[in-house]
């Protein structure tokens, strides 16, 4: 039984090896971004941050800057989670207006066509 064990962590290791080097750089597209994203760590003064690049469901491209833990040194990874608020809402207002201004979406039309199961309700 612990050899069986001790087996299927080895595998999952050497795979989970394997699938990050796919994902790291090995596209010649990425060649300079480590360090251009290193200078904007410098330049923003920013604890750290991750980047990753998606191409067709698939992420090609995943990579950790800084530090998710400054006083303790602990780096970011690609797995590292960030609070990030409320930030959603300006994205999503800041994609609409882009949107609107390309023609694509009229903001003065009410949003029930577009989104057939939107509807506002009265709670009294």
């Amino acid at each position: 039984m612990k050899i069986l064990l001790l087996t299927i962590c080895c595998i999952s290791t050497v795979t989970m090896f394997a699938q990050t080097s796919r994902t790291q750089s090995a596209d010649k597209r990425f060649d300079g971004l480590d360090a251009q994203f290193n200078q904007i760590l410098k330049d923003w003064h920013a604890a750290g941050f991750v980047v990753a690049v998606v191409e067709k469901d698939k992420i090609i491209y995943s990579k950790g800057f800084g530090y998710r833990d400054i006083e303790k040194k602990l780096p970011v990874t690609p797995n590292t989670l960030f609070a990030i608020g409320s930030v959603t809402k300006s994205f999503t207002s800041s994609l609409i207006g882009m949107l609107s201004a390309e023609g694509k979406l009229d903001i003065d039309k009410p949003a029930i066509p577009i989104f057939l199961t939107f509807r506002f309700i009265t709670i009294i």
